[in-house]
Protein backbone atom coordinates (compact mmCIF):
# COMPACT_ATOMS: atom_id res chain seq x y z
CA UNK A 1 0.00 0.00 0.00
CA UNK A 2 1.28 3.23 -0.87
CA UNK A 3 3.15 5.63 1.82
CA UNK A 4 2.74 9.20 1.74
CA UNK A 5 3.88 12.06 3.67
CA UNK A 6 1.89 15.60 4.87
CA UNK A 7 3.69 18.56 6.44
CA UNK A 8 1.17 20.49 8.51
CA UNK A 9 1.60 23.70 10.34
CA UNK A 10 2.45 21.47 13.92
CA UNK A 11 4.68 18.60 12.21
CA UNK A 12 5.51 16.12 9.27
CA UNK A 13 2.08 12.93 9.34
CA UNK A 14 3.32 9.33 7.59
CA UNK A 15 0.10 8.14 6.30
CA UNK A 16 -0.54 4.71 4.49
CA UNK A 17 -3.55 4.94 2.00
CA UNK A 18 -5.04 3.40 -1.14
CA UNK A 19 -4.70 7.31 -2.59
CA UNK A 20 -4.29 10.60 -2.06
CA UNK A 21 -6.82 13.19 -3.38
CA UNK A 22 -6.73 17.03 -3.54
CA UNK A 23 -10.05 18.58 -2.62
CA UNK A 24 -11.42 21.62 -2.54
CA UNK A 25 -10.44 23.00 1.35
CA UNK A 26 -7.66 19.93 1.39
CA UNK A 27 -5.85 16.91 0.91
CA UNK A 28 -7.96 13.38 1.77
CA UNK A 29 -6.17 10.22 1.90
CA UNK A 30 -8.48 7.15 0.80
CA UNK A 31 -8.40 3.73 1.71
CA UNK A 32 -10.54 0.41 0.62
CA UNK A 33 -12.57 3.46 -0.88
CA UNK A 34 -13.00 5.14 2.76
CA UNK A 35 -11.59 8.38 4.19
CA UNK A 36 -8.82 7.68 6.63
CA UNK A 37 -7.10 10.67 7.06
CA UNK A 38 -7.98 14.23 6.36
CA UNK A 39 -6.20 17.50 6.39
CA UNK A 40 -7.70 21.29 5.84
CA UNK A 41 -4.96 23.26 6.76
CA UNK A 42 -1.35 21.77 5.31
CA UNK A 43 1.53 22.72 3.71
CA UNK A 44 2.44 19.84 1.22
CA UNK A 45 1.47 16.17 0.28
CA UNK A 46 4.01 13.87 -1.40
CA UNK A 47 3.86 9.92 -2.16
CA UNK A 48 6.67 8.09 -0.80
CA UNK A 49 8.59 6.26 -3.12
CA UNK A 50 10.69 3.29 -2.40
CA UNK A 51 13.92 2.84 -4.17
CA UNK A 52 14.44 -0.85 -5.23
CA UNK A 53 17.54 -2.78 -6.64
CA UNK A 54 17.18 -2.46 -10.19
CA UNK A 55 16.03 -6.31 -11.81
CA UNK A 56 18.40 -7.78 -14.50
CA UNK A 57 16.04 -8.93 -17.68
CA UNK A 58 17.75 -10.80 -20.17
CA UNK A 59 17.35 -9.54 -23.89
CA UNK A 60 14.56 -11.45 -25.66
CA UNK A 61 16.86 -14.48 -27.53
CA UNK A 62 19.58 -14.79 -25.72
CA UNK A 63 21.05 -18.15 -23.98
CA UNK A 64 20.82 -18.18 -20.38
CA UNK A 65 24.11 -18.18 -18.72
CA UNK A 66 25.45 -22.26 -18.64
CA UNK A 67 27.21 -23.72 -15.70
CA UNK A 68 30.45 -25.10 -17.04
CA UNK A 69 31.22 -26.26 -13.85
CA UNK A 70 33.39 -29.48 -14.27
Amino acid sequence: MPQFKVRTEADTRDITADRMEFAEGGVRFYSEGRVVAAFSRYLWAEEVVVKTDPVQVQEAGANPPTDTAE
